[in-house]
């Protein structure tokens, strides 16, 4: 028996190109989809706090605005940086993460 489990962010993609193919995987699925969620604003704080990052209520708002709760993205967050460095390092630097994948994710849809 072989199993496949197809995780990632460009759900579109893996539903056009995957789940919607005529191919050998065609009508395949036996499990419905999980839903990952992003965090909530308060398992955001619980998050950062157990990696030793503490920001105050504002600070952590903005963080919460910019990341959306994805956890993937918060892990990005370096304990020292304030928030202003973390999404200008993220978001603006030449090759920053999220730059990137926005760029990658909208190619494919």
């Amino acid at each position: 028996m072989l199993k496949l489990v197809l995780c990632g962010s460009a759900a579109s993609w893996m539903i056009k190109i995957i789940i919607n193919n005529k191919g050998g995987l065609h009508n395949r699925i036996t499990r419905a989809p999980i839903q990952l969620l992003p965090f909530k604003l308060y398992e955001t704080r619980e998050y950062l706090l157990s990696r030793g990052i503490r920001l105050d209520s504002y600070q952590l708002l903005e963080l919460y605005m910019a990341m959306g709760g994805v956890p993937h993205y918060l892990k990005q967050i370096q304990k020292g940086e304030s928030v202003k460095q973390a999404i200008d390092r993220l978001y603006f630097t030449r090759g920053a993460m999220l730059k990137i994948a926005f760029s990658n994710s909208s190619r494919l849809l």
